[in-house]
């Protein structure tokens, strides 16, 4: 059984002038079983849509026709509901604000300017360009990163090259020519992620873009194994899911202290691959560890749980946490 949608008119207006030359009026409405209104109205359509439509008259015959150097065949006009096509247009917007920073901004503006052209023709219920004021997506990445460097590691994860990148871990320590094979880009809690293999840790790492400062493709002549596969088990979904996003740094222990209140959320949830109760306290209360790479995630994360949850361990991390609590005392004391 088939259950595909008959071609439009539109669409099949459009194959008759990729393929077989230039229609006037008159001949449309016989090939196509429409009125000249319809042949009108429909011509119109595809030029709201962006087709070049070429016309011209001869002896009061109007004819149409997509000049030869433009015609494709692979144009093709989508019927879209009023719910899919405003699902589109809000979709675009939002991809607009995440993207904002990268080298898809542009091209994904002048996209979506050509997509709401072609929506517009199709709808009398939606005012598509009015509906960016009725929805309101937060600005591109908190965190600025290297547009270059951004650009270079998508082509690397395209042409599955391994890159080396100059890297600055959240613990300040630098890193020069660190050889990772790029798997994925993410955006994660205001910031950019590269996610891959380490050649370093020789294991899974997720790196913040935005810290790494250059980036260079490795080349197959002068360097060994430039080339890799991505495994068939890697999951991206599965790399971020309920976990603490680790950016590439230098590993840590990080044990917390968190209250009988909080603990039923430790023992039915998984923040970390790592993560073990290692002690439940008289109170209720636990003391929870994991292992993570780098801390300023983390610190963020800590922060999240409010009084709920002391840093024991490692103290770098609880003085971090200690001096932002004395600053938000002391800016509401008025000191």
């Amino acid at each position: 059984m088939n259950n595909s949608m008959p071609p439009s008119t539109r669409q099949m207006l459009l194959q008759l002038l990729n393929t077989e030359g230039e229609f006037s009026t008159n001949q449309l409405m016989q090939r196509l079983q429409i009125s000249e209104r319809q042949v009108r109205r429909t011509i119109g359509d595809l030029e709201a849509a962006g087709i070049p439509i070429a016309r011209r008259t001869d002896k009061r015959l109007k004819y149409f026709s997509i000049p030869e150097d433009q015609r494709t065949q692979n144009i093709r006009m989508v019927e879209l509901t009023d719910q899919q096509m405003l699902a589109l247009s809000v979709a675009a917007q939002a991809a607009t604000a995440i993207l904002g920073a990268t080298p898809l901004s542009q091209p994904l503006n002048s996209g979506f300017g050509k997509l709401l052209q072609a929506l517009e023709s199709q709808t009398d219920s939606l005012d598509l360009r009015d509906e960016p004021r009725n929805w309101h997506f937060s600005d591109a990445p908190e965190v600025p990163i290297n547009t270059e460097v951004f650009g270079l590691l998508r082509q690397g994860i395209i042409e599955r090259r391994s890159v080396r990148i100059e890297y600055t871990a959240s613990s300040g320590k630098q890193s020069s020519g660190r050889k990772i094979d790029p798997y994925c880009l993410a955006f994660r809690q205001g910031s950019w992620l590269l996610v891959g293999y380490c050649h370093q840790r020789q294991a899974m790492r997720n790196f913040s873009i935005a810290d790494i400062t250059a980036a260079q493709m490795c080349n197959p002549e002068t360097d060994q194994n430039a080339t890799f596969e991505i495994p068939e088990e890697f999951d991206a979904a599965e790399a971020f899911r309920d976990t603490l996003y680790a950016v590439g740094g230098e590993p840590y222990i990080v044990r917390i202290h968190a209250a009988a209140e909080l603990a039923r959320a430790f023992h039915r949830k998984h923040y970390s691959p790592t993560q073990q109760i290692e002690q439940t306290l008289p109170d209720g209360s636990i003391i929870v560890s994991m292992e993570v790479s780098g801390l300023k995630e983390v610190a963020n994360w800590v922060r999240g749980w409010g009084p709920g949850v002391k840093v024991l361990e490692p103290q770098q991390l609880a003085e971090t946490i200690l001096q932002d609590a004395v600053g938000v005392v002391k800016m509401y004391a008025g000191e």
